[in-house]
């Protein structure tokens, strides 16, 4: 909570004055006039011998109306409270706002995002998974409230940036305005609508993340009208962030080819969202290198050893440590389930490879055809309905793009321990599905903890290979997975 005190001319000596967090005032006109009816007010000061007003208790950043009656007169002194520190460490969680750039980064039947939904695991064209990974778990993400098709109108009326206020993580990304593009709305509503969002999540004490869209197509793919509403959104959320001291994430500069001001080849599946690889990935590190000073040092749960006498890892192999097959190289603790491609499954040592990691990584590969290769954690892992699980492990893949392969690493929840893993899954509880970006560095995957669904009562670890035609593979390693309600660490 922050503290300010103000010079003023306004009210005399002695005067008690009330302060309104302005976005408790939508009727009041700007500048202000008439009392304020309704609200409460948050804070009351009273002016000192010097003309000083203070007052304290209030939220970070947010913007306030001093008001008292003076001689019968309405007065007001319309001020913002001091923000935290730039660049001062404030959290790892990051919840996310917007419309369908950050809605289709969860996974779903088509890889699209309008096919069935796959929540809470992500796919590669979750820019935001990108960034978690290369900043090794510093950056975590919190979850999200997005709608694919969303005008700025249509976050506020759905309440996604109340919802953003209210939840816990102190870092909210917003990425909007591509659609009041698309649909023609008036910049001035536009502007207006995005000041409602990032003036609601600051007054909950909260840092707004102001992201720039990525480039727009050329002209006329792009109409003129559509380029120019374009730079007049971006150019007003960089002067808007500038002016508020907050983070900028800028996709459009990323994004951008400087020849001809479009779009970057093979940057962008179309006019809006970024490809699932070199799009996700430039847009996810761009968002981490722009976070890293307001990131908590930290690690989330993960791998550090095999498992001993009382550790509190569920995963039985998570180095791969122990070996099995013909070749002694096949990792124990994962049976093929009703696979139809051609390939194989085995470990290698990260360190004759350059790859980053404890312990060896395996590799479930599928060599030629277009075949599904997948391998499940065995046995399952008994669960109670009502725990809370955590998921995380590196993992990295090749050829999904040059050959359209999807690559999938899912924590799924079962009902009973015979159930096939191939059949239909009674719950996603984390991992990714339906990847399809290339991941070539390795980093730590984690997400938030995901609560057992009642009738669950037992979890595996499914591996999958498919879609497309030719190689692919994916090599996942330092696997972690914890029971926070057994452990008690849910806090």
């Amino acid at each position: 909570m922050a503290s300010v005190t103000l010079k003023n001319d306004r009210f005399p000596a002695g005067t008690s004055v009330s302060a309104y967090l302005r976005s408790d005032l939508p009727a009041m006109p700007d500048p202000p006039s008439g009392a304020p009816s309704g609200p409460v007010a948050v804070s009351t000061g009273l002016v000192g011998a010097d003309g000083s007003l203070s007052f304290s208790g209030l939220a970070d950043g947010a913007k306030y109306v001093a008001y008292a009656q003076v001689s019968g007169q309405d007065r007001f002194v319309q001020f913002r409270a001091p923000r935290a520190p730039v660049n001062a460490a404030v959290g790892s969680r990051v919840f996310f706002v917007g419309d369908s750039q950050i809605q289709k980064g969860l996974a779903d039947s088509l890889s699209d995002g309008t096919g069935t939904s796959y929540a809470p695991l992500l796919q590669g064209r979750a820019w935001y998974a990108w960034a978690m990974m290369l900043s090794e778990g510093q950056l975590l993400y919190a979850g999200q409230a997005a709608t694919g098709g969303a005008t700025t109108a249509t976050i506020i009326a759905n309440g996604h940036h109340t919802a953003a206020a209210a939840q816990s993580a102190k870092l909210v990304a917003v990425l909007a305005g591509r659609n009041d593009i698309v649909l023609s709305v008036p910049f001035a509503t536009t502007i207006a609508n995005l000041k409602t969002i990032f003036d609601t999540i600051a007054a909950a004490g909260k840092i707004p993340i102001l992201c720039t869209l990525p480039a727009q197509p050329v002209y006329p793919t792009a109409t003129a009208a559509q380029r120019t509403a374009a730079a007049q959104i971006n150019a007003w959320i960089r002067k808007y962030a500038l002016s508020n001291n907050w983070p900028l994430p800028d996709f459009e500069d990323v994004t951008t080819d400087p020849t001809t001001g479009g779009q970057k080849a093979g940057m962008m599946l179309d006019a809006s969202h970024p490809g699932p690889g070199l799009g996700a990935r430039t847009m996810g590190a761009e968002f981490y290198n722009k976070l890293k000073s307001y990131l908590v040092p930290q690690k989330p749960l993960h791998a550090i050893g095999q498992p001993n006498t009382g550790d509190l890892n569920l995963i039985p192999n998570p180095l791969n440590l122990t070996l099995t097959g013909a070749a002694g190289t096949d990792p124990t603790g994962w049976a093929a389930a009703t696979e139809t491609g051609t390939g194989t499954f085995t470990t290698y040592d990260p360190a004759t490879t350059g790859s980053d990691g404890l312990g060896l990584w395996a590799r479930l590969a599928r060599t030629s055809g277009s075949g599904v290769m997948r391998r499940a954690l065995t046995p399952k892992i008994a669960v109670t309905p009502g725990d809370f699980l955590e998921f995380s492990f590196r993992f990295k893949t090749a050829s999904l793009e040059a050959n359209g392969a999807w690559a999938t690493l899912q924590l799924v929840g079962y009902a009973a321990i015979g159930d096939d893993p191939a059949a239909a899954v009674a719950q996603y509880l984390g991992g990714i599905k339906s990847w399809r970006g290339d991941v070539a560095t390795p980093g730590l995957y984690s997400q938030p903890p995901s609560q057992v669904a009642a009738g669950i009562n037992y979890v595996s670890v499914v591996a999958i290979l498919s879609s497309g035609s030719g190689a692919a593979n994916i090599d996942f390693g330092q696997m972690g997975l914890a029971n926070l309600t057994q452990m008690g660490a849910l806090s």
